[in-house]
């Protein structure tokens, strides 16, 4: 999880192939995070192709770097949140670059790379059809976010875009709480007291919970219910803004588990903190 201030950006890297889920925020009219984050980190990284984009809805804080990002590397799919009508393919029109073509998430059969399965568990086919019309085109539909789930042999991580308590109860109730036992858990809506809820916690149970959050933040994402919520069920808490970008490694093994470390534990500087 990439350190963009108050947004979110999520790279997954398998063996051979690369995976972004969101872009992080606009910074201003001159930059954003996709020329700031996002692509400095994903070459560094290497990636000079992404296998796919996940744009989970089409906030500004999740979105704002995405037409940077898809402009300098090529993708061999984008999938959206509210893209299912005609009226959501001419909203992220207006957000990407000229002529990318968009599919809506919801629906798309799950896929695997390298050993590692990647599926679309939320919304269903129907809700975001439903959701793709002058609801999802104002950019606010939160509970219409896109939630990807990541399976590898040491556990799974689960991304949940903006999604509130409403769309939690949708979530374990069409998947089931078994199903959704994650190793790590991306807070939906940054922390969001709106989000979180007990289903969702109960459901998941994960080692690992972190929150993408800007510092000082007018929100006072994540809020603090959510994070004793968080550790109540057993969960470490981490933050973004103050211990910078997560880096959450997957051994092979199913027994070796999930390492997750912090970048300004792992290169602290003397400005942190200030």
């Amino acid at each position: 999880m990439l350190d963009v201030g108050q947004g979110l950006a999520v790279h997954v890297q398998t063996h051979g192939h690369d995976l972004l889920y969101d872009a992080g925020p606009p910074y201003g009219e001159a930059a954003d995070a996709g020329s700031r984050v996002v692509l400095p980190w994903l070459r560094a990284a290497g990636v000079r192709a992404l296998d796919r984009v996940v744009l989970s809805h089409p906030d500004a804080d999740h979105i704002g770097g995405a037409t940077t990002v898809l402009s300098a590397l090529p993708a061999a799919q984008v999938l959206a949140g509210a893209a299912a009508s005609a009226a959501g393919q001419a909203q992220w029109a207006a957000r990407l670059p000229a002529g990318l073509r968009v599919a809506e998430c919801a629906g798309i059969a799950p896929w695997t790379r390298d050993g590692v399965r990647f599926e679309i568990v939320h919304p269903e086919p129907a809700v975001a059809g439903a959701r793709a019309g002058p609801a999802g085109a104002g950019g606010h539909d939160n509970d219409a976010s896109c939630v990807l789930r990541v399976a590898a042999a040491a556990g799974v991580l689960l991304l949940t875009g903006d999604i509130g308590a409403a769309a939690e109860l949708a979530l374990v109730a069409g998947q089931g709480g078994a199903a959704l036992r994650s190793a790590v858990v991306v807070s939906p809506h940054h922390g969001s007291r709106s989000s979180s809820s007990p289903a969702l916690v109960d459901a998941t149970l994960p080692e690992h919970v972190v929150h993408s959050t800007g510092r000082r933040n007018a929100f006072g994402h994540p809020h603090a219910e959510v994070w004793a919520r968080w550790a109540a069920a057993g969960a470490r808490n981490w933050r973004t803004d103050a211990q910078g970008a997560i880096l959450l490694e997957f051994a092979a093994q199913a027994d070796e588990g999930v390492t997750v470390s912090a970048q300004r534990e792992r290169r602290p500087r003397y400005w942190h903190g200030r």
